[in-house]
């Protein structure tokens, strides 16, 4: 791997330098830097340089708000808000930007959430899943979908909790698309709700397991990432559910069913399956019991992926702690 160059690293440290600056500035200070910046991005769509203007933006004002968040206890004033918000979105329904400056631009709506009060959070929440029924871009409505996960992600499970509904039924119709693509983010963006909702989740277990088992027997199922993305579902519902993954019951079943149905040769679907084996462990040590784990974790130790091996060393930590004396 090559190291950067001189002048990338210097670009780096400017942002890094704006984003510090940024966070430093009375109410009016920012809003001229917002200003500076909506212009700057509406004025290059059509110039050589405006993916890599993008990039830059997203760096700069990420590491403002992040910044903002370990100075200021209270939140930013509406106009502040609502012109980042503006920022991110038109950044999002370009359509075309690249992975890493969508999720840029998701996790940036996500931590305005947490600089603003609730009622901004849930305004802005509601003007997404809006914008989401009617959009006709997949890219632009994969790109909601992530932002929305990570507002749920940022604000948290009660302050969002209304909204909860709205949002899995939403992204849950994006992740059944025949674009594997749109379905890639959906999922992402699914995670991070469900991670966020907790119990407020638990009404919708029955249809996103029916949702994943319907994505894994479809006749586009065959990428990896997509079939990580599945697993990751599985093993938040899992946490989710906890006690309640009862031996027999019919949502272990459906998650055993789904899970088994990932597991394969690749190490990203393998790190699901074995994932699954520690949240059980971890959120429904009733489920399964401890030989059967060691059973199943056994196999991993001798895997050539450092990853693997790793995640089956920590399950059995974690099934020696919890149960020292079983046989």
């Amino acid at each position: 791997m090559k190291p950067e160059t001189i002048s990338k690293t210097l670009v780096n440290q400017m942002l890094l330098c704006f984003g510090v600056i940024f966070a430093a500035q009375d109410s009016s200070g920012m809003l001229a830097l917002l200003g500076i910046i909506e212009q700057c991005l509406k004025a290059g769509k059509k110039q050589s340089w405006h993916a890599a203007s993008v990039t830059n933006i997203c760096v700069g004002l990420l590491t403002g708000f992040k910044a903002l968040l370990s100075l200021r206890p209270q939140p930013l004033g509406p106009e502040i808000l609502s012109s980042a918000q503006s920022i991110f979105q038109s950044i999002l329904a370009e359509g075309d930007i690249c992975g890493s400056q969508r999720r840029a631009s998701s996790e940036g709506l996500g931590l305005l959430a947490r600089l603003g009060n609730d009622i901004f959070t849930a305004r802005m929440t509601r003007l997404l899943l809006g914008d989401l029924s009617g959009a006709i871009d997949p890219n632009y409505s994969g790109s909601i979908a992530m932002a929305l996960g990570c507002i749920h992600r940022s604000a948290g499970g009660m302050a969002l909790s209304t909204l909860v509904p709205a949002t899995v039924s939403s992204i849950s119709l994006l992740a059944k698309s025949s674009l594997a693509g749109l379905q890639i983010w959906s999922l992402h963006g699914l995670l991070l709700t469900i991670e966020a909702a907790g119990l407020s989740f638990v009404s919708h277990v029955q249809a996103t397991l029916g949702l994943a088992m319907d994505i894994l027997l479809s006749e586009e199922n065959g990428w990896v990432e997509l079939q990580q993305g599945v697993g990751r579902l599985i093993n938040a519902i899992v946490a989710v559910l906890g006690p309640e993954l009862a031996p027999g019951s019919i949502f272990f079943s459906r998650c055993k069913s789904v899970v088994a149905e990932i597991t394969c040769q690749e190490t990203a679907t393998m790190l699901e399956s074995v994932r699954f084996t520690q949240q059980l462990v971890l959120f429904a040590p009733q489920a399964v019991s401890v030989h059967l784990h060691v059973q199943t974790l056994l196999p991993t130790l001798s895997s050539r992926q450092p990853t693997l091996r790793h995640l089956a060393v920590s399950t059995l930590r974690h099934l020696i702690e919890k149960d020292p004396v079983c046989p």
